[in-house]
């Protein structure tokens, strides 16, 4: 099912990129388009619950794929309800996902993360709790790799939730200190400099 959904997607966005501009001749484009968007808004339910069961495969491709669905869902609609009942339990899964996922695995899942707590606002605090669950594993995730892709993505999902989620200044000044010791350089023996972050994800962090 997962992989039908992705298809689906990856079509929808292939359409969306052929589009030229010109609506004269493209009706065969816009009922492909209708047609898919009909089937994913009918669907758009169900897609969330079975994407995040996809989450507990073992096999990365699904899990990266029901990642890209998600995302693709939360950008296209508001999915108050899911994120209501579902909030903390796709957040954790995507917090696992930095303990064993690719490169591109750990984008989408910063991805999904930073949607969450968009979607989930200050209401009741849950983006308050989404950024106090995430502080240990994106720091912890920083320090695991020097992939520009994945610095820079986790570095702009810990920012976005300091903004929807910090309420006080302690919060924002842990997440300061998270990119702070990321940022500065790292001493090995005799006070050589062991390594240092690549000009991308200095970047990054700087624009955090």
């Amino acid at each position: 099912m997962i992989e039908e959904q992705f298809e689906v997607m990856t079509e929808m966005d292939l359409l969306w990129k052929n589009w030229d501009g010109a609506v004269a001749g493209k009706f065969e484009w816009l009922l492909a388009v209708a047609v898919c968007w009909r089937w994913w808004q009918r669907s758009s339910s169900d897609n969330l619950d079975a994407c995040l069961d996809a989450l507990y495969e073992k096999r990365g491709t699904t899990r990266e794929n029901a990642l890209s669905i998600i995302v693709h869902s939360l950008r296209m609609k508001l999915q108050h309800q899911f994120v209501a009942n579902k909030c903390i339990t796709l957040l954790h899964q995507c917090l696992n996902s930095f303990k064993k996922g690719s490169t591109k695995e750990i984008h989408l899942a910063s991805l999904v993360i930073g949607l969450l707590s968009v979607t989930a606002g200050c209401e009741e605090g849950k983006a308050q709790e989404i950024l106090e669950e995430s502080f240990a594993p994106l720091s912890l995730a920083l320090k695991s790799g020097t992939d520009s892709l994945k610095i820079s993505s986790i570095l702009d999902c810990l920012a976005i939730l300091t903004f929807i989620g910090g309420v006080n200044e302690e919060e924002t000044e842990r997440s300061m200190q998270i990119m702070w010791q990321f940022i500065k350089l790292k001493l090995g023996p005799n006070n050589v400099v062991a390594s240092k972050p690549t000009p991308a994800t200095l970047t990054a962090a700087i624009s955090a």
